[in-house]
This record gives C-alpha cells, structure tokens and sequence, in this order.
C-alpha cells in the first residue's frame, strides 16, 4: 500500500506538463486495448457451450410459443482486426444475441458454418464481397456439401439460448478456402446470415403416454442478417 502511495505522491507533485503527458499515454493505451478487450468479453460464452434444451411435447416454454418471438434474435458480426495477410485464416466471431424474454431453442452444430450464401440452406452463413468489383466470394457446393434442415433434431443439434443472453460462434475460414472460393488481396465486406426454416417434428406418441401440450420440437425459425465488417487481405 505504502509503494502505491509513493507512485501517487510523486505522481501529484510531478510538473503538470508531465502529468498531462501521462494521463494522455494512458488513454492512448486504453484506447488500443479496449476493443480487443471488448471483442472477447462482449461476446458471451462460446454457442457450442450453451445448455442443451428440452425438446419433448410437454417441456417447453409458453412465452417462446408466442407471435414475434423470433424477432428477439439479432447477429452482430465482429473481428478484432481489419487487416489479415496473405496466407493466414480469415477469423471472425458471429454473436447470437436474444433481446427477449423467453428462450431461444437454436440449430447449431460443428457443421452449420456455411462459407457461401443462398435461400436453400440453414445455419450460418457467410459470404464475401470484395469491393473494388463488387464480387460475391463463397464456395461451391461441390466443395463443401449442402446443409438442409432435419425433419426431427436431436438433442446435440440444439442449444438453448437464455432470456437477454448472448453466446458467440468462432468463424475461421483457412486461406486454402479463401483460394478456393477466389479471394485473393483488397477490401472485403463480410456478412453473416443465420436462417432455420423447419421447427422440428415431436417423434409418434407411446402407448400410455399423455398428448404433448406442444406440437413441435420448438426450434427457432426464421432468418436474421448481421451488419456488415469491412477488412483487407494483403
């Protein structure tokens, strides 16, 4: 304590000039490390880690059953760099966030980060658009497969996204891929769409067993846009 005070003495008997200066090194260092800083805490828990819902006909949520629920999911597309070099991965992070009050029951899996964008399949989406020729960048589907949403999920297929919580997915595409799907140096906007179309299908009713009070699985559907991230490669 005593050292701290020491630091704070000469600190205040120091020329103002020279405190001047040191107030504003300060800020200038805030002002570097804050977004970075930001970047990680303001994305929540990783998605993948979000807790697994209950899906059966009679463990839902009344309040996710109502009109406009939907709309209570936003994307925010973030990255903690505008510049990437040749030959290093395009990283960005996607964070679901839920402005309601009732649970969001969403489709994501280890597979449903789609490099390419359409009106056919689920997940999440990414595109590219360099700006100079205004170029759409995506793979085709012949190079990664298509993903088309399942009839019924299963359990490892949801997670269930909590009333005003947030969670984030990790986004990385190598620069193979990027090669692949024809980025190569300039100024690219990215965007992320995020889309379901298909609530699930409760499995057939065992004898004995009482009628659902829900008659679906209740997953999140409907499609939502991120802004947009400008960054260059090269």
């Amino acid at each position: 304590m005593s050292r701290w005070r020491g630091y704070y003495d000469r600190f205040n008997t120091a020329d103002p000039v020279i405190r001047l200066i040191m107030v504003a090194g300060l800020v200038l260092v805030m002002a570097i490390a804050l977004p970075r800083f930001m970047t990680i805490t303001g994305s929540g828990i990783d998605c993948a880690n979000l807790p697994v819902p209950s899906i059966s006909g009679s463990n839902q949520s009344w309040l996710a059953q109502q009109p406009g629920v939907a709309d209570n999911l936003k994307l925010e597309l973030v990255t903690d760099r505008q510049v990437f070099s040749q030959g290093e991965p395009l990283v960005l992070y996607v964070r679901f966030i839920n402005d309601g009050l009732a649970p969001l029951t969403l489709y994501l899996t280890s597979q449903s980060v789609i490099f390419r964008y359409n009106n056919e399949e689920i997940g999440v989406l990414l595109f590219l658009q360099e700006l100079q020729s205004q170029r759409i960048i995506g793979e085709n589907a012949n190079v990664n497969r298509p993903l088309t949403a399942p009839q019924q999920y299963t359990s490892d297929q949801l997670r269930s996204l909590g009333p005003r919580q947030r969670c984030s997915v990790r986004i990385e595409i190598s620069w193979a891929r990027l090669q692949t799907a024809g980025a190569t140096t300039g100024q690219y906007r990215a965007v992320v769409t995020y889309r379901n179309n298909t609530t699930g299908i409760l499995p057939p009713v065992a004898g004995l067993t009482p009628t659902p009070v829900f008659t679906t699985q209740g997953v999140w559907t409907g499609t939502v846009q991120s802004n947009d991230v400008l960054f260059n490669i090269g």
